[in-house]
């Protein structure tokens, strides 16, 4: 191995030491689509500090995923990647520690029908999908993309109907859409940025390495994926047919629209014109605008096709990373830089919300499935525009003890470490430790094994780039 690279590997074997965290602990039982439930640590709210408003208990798990990652001034410091559970109540269910586990950053994560999850993560170098199962606390399965197609990093990773998975590539050269039979193990589809010819090289982030920062895929009908391009200000529909594009939203320095979206979600109206919710992350808000060809002024933010019809501002929101309208026509929330996932009515009031630091990712309502939609904004009998209420606006000390309390729930046995979701209280009992104990060692036998972990996949993938 190159001595330079050698170095590279050490660096980022230590930059997750560093950052090294822990956490499977819980509430009661965790609740998917299939009812399953796992018997687990208790965790009562009333002592936890990472719950905020709770006026409106959701049905079941709340499940989130945590990218990794804290701001120190300019730079960015290594944190923990996490998928979190939480209660109806805002406690704690499970947390899969994804670092320990050798990721480095955990993005999308959606609830399987099986009752499962897809979680989105990256090794060095490398992008994976791994399926996880909350009430064994196991790693059912996982795909790595090293080799063809070879994907360095994908921001969410979804399974089509039919098995295959859809990809979006954010892989620096090659940013894009793909469809990846792992049966086959073939790429089936696939659609650039650079190849459309629409997405100009001298527009989006600093090129090379951060051009479009494609962040979000979803299937919204047969063969038709909405694909946000952050450092495009635009999001949009690819037919996966003619390869053509529709129901285009925004344009790139169009900030107006949107400035930097993430995780769009595609809407109808009762009259069946299609809404786009999303969240607008450099303007602070969460937005939908109605498809309405030709009928709103040119002049308003969405152009002469689009009228702004709900926006969800103030409050605090400091970037918000995603916005899903949820079947009782609230609007789960992720406050990214506000460390918050918060349940929002039309009004904008918070009924539900918990606190969640470095920088949380993605939510869903696991017993809902992935994304399950809700009534358009145009049904809402509110203003258009509304400002978020009744969040309990926890200030960086109290993120902080959240932070802490995530830490503290270290697993009741160690050899459960690397990536358990749930401990059972009894496996406790019958080893004679009592729950809680030994979280310090436990935090040391956690930071050897995940540095062990990234240490030999780092240093695998620059012995196989030789």
């Amino acid at each position: 191995m190159h001595p330079r690279r050698a170095v590279v590997a050490s660096l980022l074997a230590l930059a997750v030491l560093a950052g090294t965290l822990v956490v499977p602990l819980a509430e009661g039982s965790v609740s998917g689509p299939r009812g399953a439930a796992a018997t687990v640590q208790a965790n009562t709210t009333v002592d936890n500090p990472c719950v905020g408003r709770m006026e409106r208990a959701p049905n079941g798990t709340t499940v989130v995923s945590i990218q990794g990652i804290a701001f120190d001034g300019a730079r960015y410091v290594k944190r923990p990647s996490l998928v979190v559970g939480f209660g109806p109540q805002g406690g704690f269910e499970y947390a899969y520690n994804a670092t320990a586990r050798g990721r480095f950053w955990a993005y999308d994560v959606d609830p399987l029908p099986s009752g499962g999850l897809l979680l989105t993560s990256t090794e060095p170098g490398v992008a994976i999908a791994e399926t996880l199962d909350p009430t064994t606390g196991e790693r059912t399965g996982v795909q790595r993309f090293a080799r063809d197609p070879n994907v360095t990093s994908a921001t969410d990773i979804d399974r089509l109907p039919n098995g295959n998975l859809l990809v979006a590539d954010a892989t620096p050269g090659s940013e894009g859409l793909l469809v990846y039979d792992p049966r086959a193990e073939e790429t089936v589809w696939n659609w650039t940025f650079a190849g459309d010819g629409d997405f100009p090289r001298a527009g989006g982030g600093p090129f090379p390495r951060d051009w479009v920062h494609v962040n979000d895929v979803d299937r919204v009908a047969r063969g038709q994926y909405l694909v946000s391009a952050r450092n495009f200000d635009t999001v949009f529909v690819v037919n996966r047919s003619t390869d053509e594009l529709s129901l285009r939203l925004g344009a790139d320095d169009a900030f107006r629209t949107l400035d930097t979206p993430s995780n769009p979600q595609l809407l109808r109206t009762a009259e069946g014109r299609a809404a786009i919710l999303v969240a607008d992350g450099r303007n602070d808000r969460v937005v939908e605008y109605t498809r309405t060809p030709g009928a709103a002024d040119p002049s308003s933010p969405g152009g002469e096709n689009w009228t702004l019809t709900w926006e969800l501002v103030g409050g605090g929101l400091n970037e918000p990373r995603d916005a899903d309208r949820l079947p009782n026509g609230n609007t789960l929330v992720i406050d990214r830089r506000g460390h918050r996932v918060m349940e929002v009515t039309p009004a904008g009031r918070v009924v539900w919300e918990v606190y969640a630091p470095w920088q949380p990712y993605d939510a869903e309502r696991v017993a809902l499935g992935d994304e399950p939609g809700g009534p358009a904004a145009a049904s809402f009998d509110t203003n258009r525009t509304v400002t978020l209420s009744n969040s309990a606006q926890f200030d960086q000390g109290q993120v902080a003890d959240c932070a802490t309390a995530l830490l503290e729930f270290a697993p009741t046995r160690e050899e459960r470490l690397l990536g358990a979701f749930g401990v059972n209280a009894s496996d406790s009992d019958e080893e004679g430790v009592t729950p809680g104990a030994g979280v310090r060692s436990g935090l040391r036998a956690l930071a050897f094994g995940g540095a062990v972990v990234v240490l030999a996949a780092v240093g695998a993938f620059y012995v196989f780039r030789e």
